[in-house]
């Protein structure tokens, strides 16, 4: 397992805590490790996969949760993935974390490699950025900045 799992399972036992096991459950650990594994597959396809992100929507994933079971009781499969499309339905769309373009990144590299790019990433907030993060070096980017891209040679 990954961090996110570890975190989302560690968060979920400790919201369930606070609630009774189904009856049908109490003193079958397997069951109770089933339904766990079966809340956690539920989660992990929702949750964000920053961080911060993360700590807010799992505030808003435990209440949502807690609306919606009435009772005491262990939500059920089918509340915990109506939470998690609320959440969704809520906020700004979203496109995950490993399928996010990182402008910085590719502005980088496209200096690094002599490709053009637009002047707010050489003479502007652009290139601030780009030093801040320690993607290129002031080196690279007053030869980029002095030459044009068209004019670089290795």
């Amino acid at each position: 397992m990954t961090s996110l799992p570890i975190d989302i399972m560690s968060r979920l036992r400790r919201f369930l805590y606070r609630r009774s096991v189904p009856s049908f459950m109490r003193g079958d650990d397997q069951a109770i490790e089933d339904e766990l594994a079966a809340f956690l597959k539920i989660i992990e396809k929702f949750a964000p996969r920053e961080p911060t992100a993360f700590e807010t929507w799992w505030a808003r994933l435990e209440a949502d949760i807690g609306k919606r079971n009435i009772t005491r009781s262990w939500p059920s499969e089918g509340e915990i993935y109506a939470s998690c499309v609320s959440l969704i339905k809520k906020s700004e769309p979203r496109v995950p974390a490993r399928n996010r373009l990182d402008a910085l990144k590719i502005n980088a590299n496209r200096i690094r490699n002599r490709e053009a790019v637009g002047e707010y990433w050489i003479r502007h907030g652009g290139a601030d950025c780009l030093l801040r993060a320690g993607l290129v070096t002031k080196e690279e980017m007053n030869l980029y900045a002095k030459k044009g891209a068209a004019n670089l040679t290795q």
